[in-house]
């Protein structure tokens, strides 16, 4: 949290004498509007106080600093059937051919079931397909051959599975040789399966184009928008981004690690409704995060900080008649609003800059000052502000059992796995909490704590 420079204004300060002469000193500055100076009798002494009229700074928030997203990571899984399937309506017959002349021979090679499998990396086919060979007055032949495709997987921006398949290697258990097991004619046939085998991976390939993970990454990105209920906390994990990590085959499944990029929130506020779901964005590369870290409000109303800085503003100028001390949250500071009656009459506001204090554990004042301008319209009548805004340095309030008792809370809400949706569950290891950002509204302090830790979700 930072003190700037407010907006530009004349600040004027006229005094007014009781013999109704009166002298005005102008200057140029920043400040939240005019402030104004002038003199009233005390009817009890006849002294004349000085009036400071100011309304004083304008309320406001002040800037949240956004953390880094983290990232949570579930599994999608696609069933390889219906690719297996299209492979499958593919013609069974291989190669066909014959030769004429002196001895005329012919052949025809067919396939079996394609089958499919995968071991944690591409899709690995299989094509049995067995020849039968023949010659005129010299017999047949038979052999068996096995044809492979891998098939590397990738998924498109638009969700779509991409397959992108490779002939692998064609086993032959066995040679085909005619005219009486002299002449080899399977150098001869293996380049119309090799053909046929080429044909066979664009059709895997087409089939696998026909296939999307969009409905399955669909409902975990709706599932992930929905806010979980964490002990006396609503947990939002708040999705911005998502993309596919890896893709791999196993057994029957296509299956798809989908990152998503969530800025996790525990909120007191926040209602467990249904919230607005962003529209499905494209396949984004995510990069990896080595921690979950999720962040929490802690509030303390302003009225803590004002009774401490009443004692310490009393303390300090004691010559002064100090009847409290208001808290004002703007944009740019936390603001002490001093009211006095003596020397002068008004309230003074003095920014302040906060910290957390990990030794005292402590939200404390580590810088103040008076609006430069209202220092000097206050110093021509010989009143010193200065020694006030320093001794409010220093001024703060614990924060240390609300810390312990958000540790505690979020602790036992995460010590079970929660429900996302009807189909997901997570489960979240917290880590050592610490203080993220000191921050403020117009009628309160807060305190931002980030709780790293590591999230698992778990698909069925």
């Amino acid at each position: 949290m930072a003190i700037h420079r407010l907006t530009r204004a004349v600040l004027l300060a006229t005094l007014v004498a009781c013999d109704g002469r009166s002298e005005s000193a102008r200057s140029e500055g920043t400040a939240g509007g005019e402030v104004e100076v002038t003199t009233r009798t005390d009817t009890a002494s006849r002294a004349s106080v000085p009036v400071l009229d100011y309304e004083g700074p304008t309320p406001g928030s002040s800037p949240r600093t956004i953390p880094d997203v983290s990232v949570v990571t579930a599994r999608v899984s696609l069933p390889i059937q219906a690719i297996r399937d299209h492979a499958n309506a593919t013609p069974t017959r291989l190669a066909r051919g014959s030769r004429g002349g002196f001895p005329s021979w012919s052949y025809e090679v067919d396939r079996g079931p394609i089958s499919v499998a995968g071991a944690s990396g591409p899709l690995v086919w299989s094509l049995p397909a067995h020849l039968h060979g023949s010659a005129d007055l010299a017999g047949d032949c038979h052999a068996d051959v096995v044809v492979t495709i891998s098939t590397a997987l990738s998924i498109a921006e638009d969700w779509r599975v991409v397959g992108s398949s490779t002939p692998g290697a064609i086993r032959w258990n066995q040679r085909c040789r005619i005219i009486f097991g002299r002449i080899d004619i399977t150098p001869r046939i293996e380049p119309h399966v090799r053909a046929a085998q080429q044909r066979t991976a664009a059709a895997i390939d087409s089939a696998i184009a026909s296939q999307s993970i969009e409905p399955v990454v669909a409902q975990l990105w709706t599932t992930l928008h929905q806010p979980v209920a964490v002990g006396g906390w609503t947990l939002l994990l708040r999705p911005d981004a998502v993309g596919v990590s890896d893709v791999s085959a196993e057994g029957d499944f296509i299956h798809a690690n989908v990152s998503v990029t969530v800025r996790p929130l525990l909120s007191r506020h926040a209602s467990p409704t249904t919230p607005t779901i962003a529209a499905l964005p494209p396949n984004t590369p995510i990069a990896p995060r080595p921690s979950f870290d999720v962040f929490a409000d802690l509030e303390l109303p302003l009225a803590d900080l004002a009774e401490r800085a009443t004692q310490v503003a009393r303390q300090a100028r004691a010559d002064w008649d100090v009847s409290g001390v208001d808290m004002r949250g703007g944009a740019d500071a936390i603001w002490f609003g001093v009211r006095v009656s003596r020397p002068f009459s008004g309230t003074l506001w003095i920014g302040a800059q906060l910290e957390y204090v990990e030794a005292t554990r402590r939200i404390e004042c580590t810088h103040a000052e008076v609006m430069p301008e209202t220092e000097a319209v206050l110093r021509t009548m010989g009143v010193d502000v200065a020694r006030l805004a320093d001794a409010l340095v220093g001024v703060g309030v614990p924060v240390g059992d609300q810390l312990d008792h958000f540790t505690t809370e979020y602790a036992a809400g995460v010590a079970q796995d929660l429900a996302l949706g009807p189909a997901l569950t997570t489960r979240i290891v917290p880590g050592p909490i610490r203080a993220a950002d000191v921050f403020n509204t117009p009628e309160a302090l807060g305190l931002t704590l980030a709780v790293p830790g590591t999230i698992t979700v778990v698909t069925p």
